[in-house]
């Protein structure tokens, strides 16, 4: 792809958020559902704590992912908006603590589970 023909930064930021909030709405009901079926609809005599502890600690990364990207998403278009270079330039920054706890948390909670 050519450089003229390449999606500016801050589009592919806005476009990426948007989907990632719409996964994330996904997300939430199934974390519901499978909250209530590993305590309310088990089979078994006992609740597994592991697996809620587990499905709870996955949902608290995706969450905070979430909320890390809408925190950039704030700075970039709003807080930082004038700044030389405008977003493009914020979000092509990838040394901005927020952006390296994201992907530390993309990594730890599986990269192919969140986005």
């Amino acid at each position: 792809m050519a450089a003229a023909d390449a999606i500016p930064l801050d589009k592919a930021y806005l476009t990426a958020i948007w989907l990632e909030t719409l996964f994330y709405g996904m997300n939430f009901v199934l974390f519901g559902s499978c909250i209530v079926m590993l305590t309310l609809r088990r089979r078994t005599p006992k609740i597994n704590k592991l697996l809620v502890a587990i499905a709870m600690t996955m949902f608290g990364f995706s969450t905070a992912h979430v909320s890390l990207g809408f925190q950039r998403l704030i700075e970039g278009f709003i807080v930082l908006r004038d700044q030389p270079g405008g977003p493009g330039a914020f979000f092509s920054d990838v040394s901005i603590p927020a952006n390296v706890v994201k992907v530390g948390i993309h990594t730890v909670n599986g990269g192919e589970y969140i986005n």
